[in-house]
């Protein structure tokens, strides 16, 4: 990955909490947001850590690669719960940011995706469902797989 690909995937992780994590708890998204501040540090450009995700000889692909380096972070004491989230929201961020389009699979709401395109899904976005047309019509609360 690139700096600046690493720098977009921490400002859409943010992003995502806000809008969609604990919005009602703002204490909940300091501490996520805490924990991808660390992951993502200001001077990531002298950071190479993520580099090990390109690794292409690695048996693994690159969200179990992601696994590996989230495993051995400092999570500020957050619960299983809200590792998940962080989690979550990196894969989410990393499937947008990414080329090709290689989503690691994570299932959210449409609502969630509305929410966080401030209700206006991307058509790059869209094209990539089975049915576009269907994703249009859905409920909030339908689920979906990204």
């Amino acid at each position: 990955m690139t700096v600046n690909e690493i720098k977009e995937i921490k400002e859409i992780s943010i992003k995502w909490i806000k809008k969609n994590i604990g919005r009602k708890r703002t204490d909940y998204q300091d501490k996520l947001i805490g924990v991808i501040n660390d992951l993502f540090p200001d001077d990531i450009g002298e950071y190479d850590g993520w580099r090990i995700l390109e690794n292409k000889s690695w048996d693994q692909d690159m969200c179990d690669r992601l696994e590996d380096i989230l495993d051995d972070s400092d999570w500020h004491g957050l619960s299983k719960g809200g590792i998940r989230d962080v989690k979550f929201t990196i894969r989410f961020a990393m499937g947008l940011v990414l080329e090709p389009k290689n989503y690691c699979g994570v299932i959210l709401t449409v609502g969630d995706l509305r929410r966080f395109f401030d209700g206006n899904i991307p058509d790059e976005i869209v094209n990539t469902f089975t049915n576009p047309q269907a994703l249009a019509i859905a409920k909030d609360e339908e689920i979906i797989w990204f």
